[in-house]
């Protein structure tokens, strides 16, 4: 049985990763409702989203570097463990990275569509990866 602060860690992990991806999931399938409700209504419900997005991202790399602290020496995890858990990381700082662009009042229109792919598609295979990194 897993120590309960264990638990909590990967408990905490697992919900801000729910909350990232799910949330990222959720507004892409609703935005075309929202943008025939009102042109402004995908930014607004992105922008109102983010106040929940970025502290649950913070809580994600937090809970990653607990997780990484609480492995034993790397040097016995073998070197298939070691290439995963790099590119889960490598996937989770692609997912902010584009998540960020996305966001910025800066980013060209263009480019948009492009880094919500990146935040997206970054935060799932991150997740793919981790579950597998479990088993």
């Amino acid at each position: 049985m897993r120590p309960a602060l264990d638990v909590l860690r990967l408990f905490l992990h697992v919900g801000s990763a729910t909350v990232w991806l799910g949330g990222m999931v959720t507004l892409a399938g609703i935005a075309p409702t929202l943008r025939a409700i009102d042109p402004d209504g995908p930014g607004r419900a992105t922008a109102a989203f983010a106040r929940f997005a970025w502290p649950a991202y913070g809580i994600l790399i937090a809970t990653g570097i607990w997780n990484i602290l609480s492995i034993p020496v790397m040097r016995t995890l073998g070197i298939g463990y070691q290439i995963a858990l790099s590119l889960k990381i490598l996937l989770a700082v692609a997912s902010g990275l584009g998540a960020f662009i996305a966001q910025s009042p800066n980013a060209p229109r263009a480019a948009v569509p492009a880094a919500q792919a990146l935040a997206t598609l970054g935060a799932a295979g991150a997740l793919l990866i981790g579950v597998g990194l479990l088993g």
